[in-house]
């Protein structure tokens, strides 16, 4: 599959567009830019637990992973313009408000993650990792430990559910690379209320 990573872009900002982050005030479709980094950066790991879609694939579902979510834009919109797999893949990064609601986040999460394909799982790492990044700064330190410490649980509930099921944790390389900024984090904060 050939993909116009420009064009994608384009789509995800115009989608984006007048939105942005909550603690910084930067513009929202950074945020989707430094998930694509990220996967740029983490794909040979991805290729060597045995990924088949291409880089370009996986950050183009990187760039559009949340306008589904976040924006007007349909799951038949990103089918028309970008094809199945990658609006398959936005689909299964969407959060389902109505289960959210019923279980609560973490929990959610915990579940969602457990049960993704790979694809979709590591993309969901490397989203991850950009948000525990941002709450390094944010001023909100009662909202990044609640986000730090619901990242140990998914974590947590991931290596148990991996080990059981396959004998291993899927990207273990990214799966500790997440944990130990949650703990970067963590330690971070205890500071801060010192």
């Amino acid at each position: 599959m050939n993909v116009d990573l420009q064009k994608v872009e384009e789509f995800a900002t115009k989608a984006h567009s007048g939105q942005t982050r909550r603690d910084s005030g930067v513009p929202y479709i950074e945020h989707p830019k430094r998930v694509a980094h990220n996967v740029r950066l983490f794909y040979p790991c991805y290729v060597v637990n045995g990924g088949q879609l291409t880089r370009d694939t996986l950050c183009a579902v990187a760039l559009l992973h949340d306008t589904i979510e976040d924006t007007e834009t349909t799951l038949e919109e990103l089918n028309r313009l970008f094809g199945d797999t990658i609006s398959h893949l936005v689909d299964e990064l969407t959060t389902d408000n109505v289960v959210l609601t019923t279980v609560g986040k973490t929990e959610y999460l915990s579940q969602k993650m457990c049960e993704m394909s790979m694809d979709a799982l590591f993309v969901k790492y490397c989203d991850r990792m950009d948000n525990l990044h941002d709450y390094q700064s944010s001023p909100d330190i009662a909202r990044a430990l609640k986000y730090a410490q619901s990242t140990a649980v998914i974590l947590e509930n991931i290596a148990r559910n991996d080990i059981a099921k396959y004998g291993k944790i899927r990207f273990e390389q990214v799966h500790t690379y997440v944990r130990n900024i949650v703990v970067t984090l963590l330690d971070s904060i205890k500071l801060k209320m010192i």
